[in-house]
């Protein structure tokens, strides 16, 4: 760590906190999903007749009701496709992502069904149009996002189901990021330390061979490896 201490994005990487920030962000993401897999479902619940004579029951209420559903959910989708568009591979191209593709499954299947529950609600009450436009923005870009997804790349393998990288590809994009002259520094800072351990008895001889070939920021993976079998 402390050969990265110039670099604080590099050693945040490596000791693996977890910020406010962070933690806040994950929250949201969580919420986010959770409410662009539900909102077609909710809406077309809401879009159901109840029973009696109530106010609930009139066609209006609950065209009205779905719409505000659906225009909230279309956000939190909007924002998922939006983010797995903008997150792209080390090679620049768009990466599978299993989650959105159960999420656009879900939004068309209930969205056709929405679809026909909201015209047949327009047929009794005046308005509604843009439920409608609503609804059909939200199939739209279910069916586009599914055939992005043919197109698109298998995911890194150093990354998590989610999309989101493991602790190992965030040091190594991080440590990507610092100027080839200050790699050469930390790396010669590192050799004049792993030297001195191996002097010292700290580490073996053996385990000084296999640090050395280890990329930066990785001696702890390193380490940690089980040894090969000649």
């Amino acid at each position: 760590m402390a050969a990265w201490s110039g670099h604080p994005t590099v050693a945040r990487a490596l000791a693996g906190r977890l910020s406010l920030a962070m933690a806040l962000v994950a929250a949201g993401t969580l919420i986010t999903y959770v409410v662009a897999f539900a909102y077609p479902i909710v809406a077309l619940a809401a879009s159901t007749p109840g029973r009696g004579a109530t106010p609930w029951a009139g066609a209006h209420t609950r065209l009205s009701t779905a719409g505000v559903v659906v225009a909230v959910g279309f956000v939190a989708h909007t924002t998922l496709v939006g983010l797995w568009v903008l997150h792209r591979s080390p090679h620049g191209r768009l990466e599978r992502s299993p989650v959105l593709v159960r999420q656009a499954w879900v939004v068309l299947v209930a969205g056709l069904l929405l679809l026909v529950a909201v015209i047949g609600l327009r047929s009794d009450a005046a308005g509604g149009a843009w439920v409608l436009v609503m609804v059909g923005c939200s199939i739209v870009l279910s069916a586009a996002t599914l055939v992005l997804h043919r197109t698109a790349a298998t995911p890194d393998p150093d990354s998590q189901p989610t999309g989101e990288p493991t602790p190992r590809a965030s040091v190594r994009r991080a440590v990507d990021r610092v100027p080839a002259s200050e790699l050469d520094a930390v790396r010669a800072d590192l050799e004049r330390s792993l030297d001195d351990l191996a002097e010292r008895g700290v580490i073996s001889g053996r385990e000084l061979e296999k640090v050395r070939g280890a990329p930066l920021g990785m001696l702890t993976i390193a380490l940690s490896a089980p040894p090969t079998r000649s």
